[in-house]
């Protein structure tokens, strides 16, 4: 539960859980002490950590050797909304509070971020808003739409 009294699902991926063969010696837990990297997957619109490409990436990035996070947006993936706010391209205080809370939590684990489609803008903007203040070390952008209202009207437009 995030400040405003919102709800969003933090699913983990561990790159132990990844390794082969499994031995069963991962219990799915982060030690606070970890300094394995974190990377933070940012979905698109109507995606959460359930989407084909997201499991793709984040298995990808597992198997390299990172600690993946998919921080699912409010209402996807099962979340209830918990409060009148929903999120949408704009709103970055869902990604500030994740970032925050992973940066508080594991502050040995340097964090990155990758955003895809409208995650990658939410991603772009948290990043100019907190300029250098933000923890996070590194980020990728993938398939951002940089203008919504464009972006918007061309996909509501008839094709004929």
């Amino acid at each position: 539960t995030v400040r405003d009294g919102g709800t969003i699902a933090l699913d983990w991926l561990l790159a132990s859980e990844c390794e082969v063969p499994d031995d069963g010696s991962s219990d799915g837990t982060v030690p606070d002490d970890d300094s394995t990297p974190i990377v933070i997957v940012v979905p698109g619109l109507t995606s959460d950590s359930t989407a084909a490409y997201v499991r793709h990436l984040v298995f990808s990035m597992a198997s390299e050797g990172w600690n993946v996070v998919v921080g699912n947006h409010r209402g996807l993936g099962g979340i209830s909304i918990t409060s009148d706010c929903f999120y949408n391209g704009g709103w970055t205080e869902d990604i500030r509070e994740v970032v925050n809370y992973l940066h508080q939590k594991y502050p040995e684990a340097p964090l990155f971020a990758v955003g895809a489609s409208l995650g990658a803008n939410i991603l772009v903007k948290y990043l100019g808003e907190e300029g250098e203040n933000t923890p996070v070390t590194g980020a990728a952008s993938i398939c951002s739409p940089w203008d919504l209202l464009v972006t918007s009207r061309f996909i509501s437009r008839t094709l004929v």
